[in-house]
């Protein structure tokens, strides 16, 4: 009878030193802070700035996901801070589609979608005009100063 009791003392005794020693990793769900699109010659860039805690092995954003028009598709991520960056290349995109974005906690599960905004439409021709309106003042004014 003693043994039992001396056993379940030291049960009961191991059972509360890991509730009060052991630290428990809490966390919140990830927050997909700010989307912008940007393009690189013909092709659309997706930059995601996302913010998630705490940042372990065992626990951390590990995808994001894309919605374009109904299309989902999904972006490995590798998390190097509490707040962090990625960047996806879309590829080419024509028109100006709606598109949203959520990351997904390996621990705390998905994001809310973020609302849907419309991806602008980098027209080669309206990157070509804009380019013709900055350089071309500088050339004439760099001909006007060598005369």
């Amino acid at each position: 009878m003693r043994n039992k009791r001396t056993v379940f003392i030291l049960l009961i005794s191991s059972i509360s030193l890991c509730i009060f020693f052991i630290p428990s990793v809490r966390g919140i769900v990830p927050e997909v802070q700010e989307v912008i699109f940007s393009n690189d010659g013909s092709e659309t860039i997706l930059d995601v700035t996302i913010y998630h805690t705490p940042v372990t092995t065992s626990h951390h954003v590990n995808q994001i996901e894309v919605d374009i028009d109904g299309v989902i598709t999904s972006y490995p991520v590798t998390q190097t801070a509490t707040t962090f960056s990625v960047s996806v290349n879309l590829g080419e995109i024509t028109g100006e589609p709606p598109a949203r974005v959520r990351a997904f906690c390996i621990v705390d599960g998905w994001s809310s979608w973020t609302s849907q905004q419309n991806i602008p439409e980098f027209s080669s021709w309206i990157i070509l005009s804009l380019s013709l309106i900055v350089i071309l003042p500088l050339i004439l004014l760099r001909r006007r100063l060598r005369n």
